[in-house]
């Protein structure tokens, strides 16, 4: 009996050993968090268009939602989840993958830093998570509640997050012309160099391409916008031309995370 029961026991362990070893180690699926990043870029202008209509208006940019008494928690949120996503993203080249670092460093940068004003009626500046400015109908600044001296580095902190978001926006532009359409690996292990891309490889450089043309057309009319006198800021056209960089952007990370079956190849 002790030795059927001992035979028991080292087939148990066996077994558990063999389990062990056969086990894969958890792995982030690098897909997912590409389409993870697109859907949340696709979503913050479409949730912030809904609280405008709650609100009863556009403000003048995406970015000035950060002051929005609820809407700012939401764009704060929703931007650091793109950029740990962005931060998390291991490419399939070592250049991809730095980049998204950098990328994903620049999204925490517009998060933290504010551009400047309120965008919309009202004198009540809050700087997350630094405090709070209070200014009256001149502009003047009349109140500070912060540990940091804001009333004087307000401005620095608005050129800060434009740097941000404009480098943000370069790299996003370089991934959809440069990055993303680059051929695969695998496909340039299985192929000569001079073939020509599967089908659904061409659909998805198209897909890349034109996210990339959107994002450009975006930033040049945001630079631009001094042109067109006050229809601009009547249009709330900076909002937008950033609604359609960000959905841009979305649409070329679920592209890449192969979100649509259609534009994943055969063997996926």
């Amino acid at each position: 009996m002790s030795l059927f029961l001992r035979q028991l026991q080292q087939n148990s362990i066996a077994r558990r050993h063999n389990a062990a070893s056969t086990t894969k180690p958890y792995t982030i699926s690098q897909k997912r968090l590409a389409s993870g990043v697109g859907v949340t870029a696709i979503g913050l202008p479409i949730v912030l268009l809904f609280s405008a209509w709650l609100e009863g208006g556009l403000r003048d940019s995406i970015s000035h939602y950060y002051y929005g008494n609820w809407q700012g928690g939401i764009f704060v949120a929703m931007l650091a989840f793109i950029g740990t996503f962005l931060i998390a993203y291991e490419g399939k080249f070592e250049q991809e993958t730095i980049l998204a670092r950098v990328a994903g460093t620049l999204t925490f940068g517009i998060a933290l830093f504010p551009t400047a004003g309120a965008g919309f009626e009202g004198s009540t500046r809050q700087f997350r998570p630094f405090g709070q400015l209070t200014t009256n109908p001149a502009g003047e600044w009349v109140e500070v509640s912060s540990f940091l001296p804001m009333d004087k580095i307000a401005d620095w902190v608005a050129w800060l997050h434009v740097a941000c978001a404009s480098g943000l926006f370069l790299f996003l532009m370089y991934y959809s012309f440069v990055i993303f359409p680059a051929v695969q690996l695998r496909q340039r292990e299985n192929r000569q160099a001079d073939a020509q891309p599967i089908f659904q490889k061409r659909l998805r450089n198209n897909m890349y391409y034109s996210t990339g043309f959107l994002i450009l057309t975006s930033m040049l009319a945001i630079a631009s916008q001094s042109l067109w006198g006050d229809m601009w800021n009547k249009n709330n056209l900076t909002f937008w031309f950033e609604a359609l960089a960000l959905v841009a952007f979305g649409v070329a990370w679920t592209t890449k995370g192969r979100l649509i079956r259609r534009l994943q190849d055969p063997d996926e």
